[in-house]
């Protein structure tokens, strides 16, 4: 797999640069949730990383207005069509002049200040974000289980140890979030960045809780925590991740879904609920 070569430093960095930390080759929780659906998409997922969505741009773009407001994060688009060729040189010249930054309309990033503004008006939110500590944590580590190597970029890890996670999604309603948490099994997050303070900072974490906001207006924000049952659940998985991460570096093989024949059973949710006599 050609990956980019960066020196791993165990350990955590407070000033580890984005770009650095996506290159560098180690098992992180976006990388864990690949492997739970195979070591095939894992690699996909690495060797060829899809382009950010307009909404993952959005995400970036309300995460730096949130948790780092000191850095300029978005370049003001030139409101053009882009069609006739002195556009298109107008263009040319606002993309070469990015320097990293993210291209977004004005009306966009209004709409991203109106949600950062929300979580900050928020009493919860605020108080999870206003305790002293650090935004962007990079955490460094080996598994002394599985001897892989691995990482965790953390939004927000304040000083007592709290871990705070900022998602920006469409609904953030309990039954709404819970079953993102689910699809995009968030446990599994909290569970290996538990896991990486555990290591490097040689302290468990007291907590771990998600600001989710909504990114319409009236950009909604609910605060919530990640309880025992479902870390436990998010354990055991990280754990089988690596197993399946540790296994395809020891054999060199990157293997699908199996390829078998197996019984298709409806979850219980989708079961009528008929009472037959």
């Amino acid at each position: 797999m050609n990956f980019a070569d960066i020196d791993f430093i165990p350990g955590r960095h407070d000033d580890f640069p984005s770009e650095r930390y996506y290159a560098l080759e180690a098992l992180s929780a976006s990388g864990m949730v690949k492997l739970l659906r195979s070591a095939a998409h894992y690699r996909e997922w690495r060797d060829h990383p899809s382009a950010p969505t307009p909404a993952m741009q959005f995400g970036t773009v309300v995460h730096g207005l949130v948790l780092e407001p000191e850095r300029e994060i978005v370049a003001i688009a030139p409101n053009i069509e882009r069609r006739s060729n002195a556009d298109k040189a107008v263009w040319a010249e606002f993309e070469a002049q990015l320097g990293g930054r993210i291209p977004m309309k004005q009306a966009d990033f209004d709409r991203a200040q109106r949600v950062r503004d929300a979580v900050f008006a928020h009493t919860s939110a605020r108080a999870l974000l206003d305790a002293d500590g650090r935004s962007e944590v990079t955490l460094l580590w080996r598994d002394e289980d599985y001897g892989t190597r691995n990482k965790a970029r953390i939004d927000r890890l304040r000083d007592d140890g709290g871990i705070v996670d900022l998602k920006t999604t469409t609904d953030v309603t309990p039954n709404a979030f819970s079953r993102k948490a689910e699809t995009g099994q968030l446990y599994v997050q909290a569970a290996h960045y538990r896991a990486g303070c555990e290591r490097v900072q040689q302290s468990s974490s007291p907590f771990f809780a998600w600001i989710a906001v909504e990114i319409e207006s009236p950009f909604g924000v609910r605060c919530y925590s990640a309880d025992k049952h479902a870390l436990k659940i998010g354990r055991d998985l990280a754990e089988h991740a690596a197993w399946i991460y540790a296994e395809a570096i020891r054999t060199g093989q990157w293997p699908g879904y199996p390829e078998d024949i197996v019984p298709l059973y409806l979850p219980k949710r989708a079961r009528p609920n008929i009472d037959i006599e």
